[in-house]
C-alpha cells in the first residue's frame, strides 16, 4: 500500500515530504483530525495527527525523513526575507 501525502508518523520528530510515499501499512488513522478539521491549525503538531504507519522497510523509509530542526531554518529565513512576522493567535 502506498501511504498518502504529507504523513507525520507518531512520536516522531521528522516530516515526511509530499512527494514521499514508502510503502507499508496504516495500522491507524486519526478520526478526530476528520471530525474537527481545524486541529491542522490550531493544534498541527499534536493533535492534528493523520495516521500511524508501520513501513515496510523502515531504513529505506526513514532516509527519505527531513528531521525538524532542518525544516525550520529555510522556512524561518523564507519568512524573514518576506518580512512575514507571523500570524499569532489569529490563525
Amino acid at each position: 500500500m502506498l501511504a498518502a501525502d504529507n504523513i507525520r508518523p507518531a512520536q516522531s520528530r521528522y516530516l515526511i515530504r509530499s512527494s514521499c510515499r514508502p510503502a507499508g501499512e496504516i495500522v491507524r488513522s486519526n478520526d478526530a483530525i476528520m471530525e474537527q478539521p481545524r486541529l491542522a491549525h490550531t493544534d498541527p503538531y499534536g493533535a492534528a495527527w493523520l495516521v500511524v504507519m508501520l513501513p515496510d522497510d523502515w531504513r529505506a523509509a526513514k532516509a527519505l525523513l527531513t528531521p525538524g530542526h532542518k525544516v525550520a531554518e529555510p522556512y524561518l529565513e523564507l519568512m524573514r526575507l518576506a518580512n512575514f512576522a507571523g500570524c499569532g493567535a489569529g490563525c
